[in-house]
């Protein structure tokens, strides 16, 4: 693993009794005279050993987060620097958020009973024009925690 230089965020965190609210501001997304303008929410729920991408929009910047669970994130560069990627162990303890940007494969593998994951897209959803890796494609060599064997795939991400 190397790091491709993807921002992550803490966002900030109030916990009492009754649990927890995450927040981030709008305004950590300003990079110098760009604002990222979100158009797009996402939820997933998925079981243990679900793994899901590696998925890459050419043209769309992705904030990701787990808000339930446990999940191993994977972004990996499908662009610049082709083969390389970055990763985290994200829980509702840790809400860690990743910014993702175009070109860039996005996968993550449900370490815990059940997890949720939140995506936050730039503009519309639209699988159709995302390309897709395999998790094992052999340019990026991702040490995925557990057993490959009992990793659960849709069709897309297991290239069928």
């Amino acid at each position: 693993m190397a790091d491709i230089g993807i921002i992550e965020f803490h966002p900030w965190k109030f916990k009492d009794h009754r649990g927890q609210i995450v927040s981030l501001s709008e305004t950590e997304f300003v990079f110098g005279d760009r604002k990222i303008a979100w158009h797009h929410d996402m939820i997933s729920v998925s079981h243990q050993n679900v793994l899901r991408g590696i998925h890459v929009s050419s043209n769309l910047w992705k904030l990701v987060t787990c808000v339930y669970g446990k999940i191993f994130l994977v972004v990996a560069d499908c662009c610049g620097n082709f083969g390389k990627w970055q990763s985290w162990t994200i829980d509702d303890a840790n809400p860690i958020m990743v910014l993702v940007p175009p070109g860039f494969g996005l996968a993550h593998l449900v370490l815990s009973k059940q997890a949720v994951f939140y995506y936050k897209w730039s503009g519309p959803y639209d699988s159709s024009e995302q390309e897709t890796y395999r998790y094992d494609n052999p340019h990026f060599g991702i040490e995925w925690p557990g057993d490959l064997r009992n990793f659960i795939l849709s069709k897309r991400d297991s290239g069928n």
